[in-house]
């Protein structure tokens, strides 16, 4: 992790708090397995897009583990967070723009890599593969929906340049 800078260092830690309050207090419960649908993605995403993949997998890890931890009923679902939740951010790039082909197609990687992982963890917990597979709807709507947010919070962001300011540069 040499060569990380304090800003994007201090950014890491300030989405980790963003992802954990928007996961654990602004979300719908769903399903027999105690998931919830949230937009708490969206915002690993724009973490994969903004920080080096060491801080995002810190700030995605982080952030969402402790959701599990202070969500009543979701702690059992904290490992299986800390593991999916920074594989999603492998297929993002944080060069160019936040809106771009790969970041698009990465959202699907993502959906997938959520829906499969909480899957196979939802089998393991649960014991019951049939709940398992009632529960992959919800888990699309998830990512549907952090994926809507993502795609809105990015249009905006491109706008504004944060890239070069967060890199330190001006205008």
């Amino acid at each position: 992790m040499s060569g990380i800078k304090t800003r994007q260092l201090t950014l890491a830690g300030v989405f980790a708090s963003i992802i954990f309050i928007v996961t654990r207090f602004i979300h719908v419960p769903t399903g027999a397995a105690g998931g919830y649908i949230h937009v708490g993605d969206a915002f690993i995403y724009l973490a994969a897009c903004l920080l080096p993949p060491p801080l995002t997998y810190l700030a995605a890890a982080t952030g969402a583990g402790l959701s599990d931890l202070f969500t009543p009923g979701a702690a059992v679902w904290i490992l299986p967070t800390v593991i999916i939740k920074p594989l999603c951010c492998a297929a993002f790039t944080s060069t160019g723009k936040l809106i771009q082909k790969r970041n698009v197609i990465a959202l699907l990687v993502a959906s997938v890599i959520t829906a499969a992982g909480y899957g196979a963890a939802t089998s393991v917990i649960t014991g019951s593969i049939a709940i398992a597979v009632a529960e992959i709807p919800f888990s699309l709507m998830q990512s549907a929906a952090s994926a809507v947010c993502f795609l809105a919070l990015s249009a905006a962001l491109d706008k504004t340049g944060i890239k070069l300011m967060i890199a330190g540069k001006t205008q």
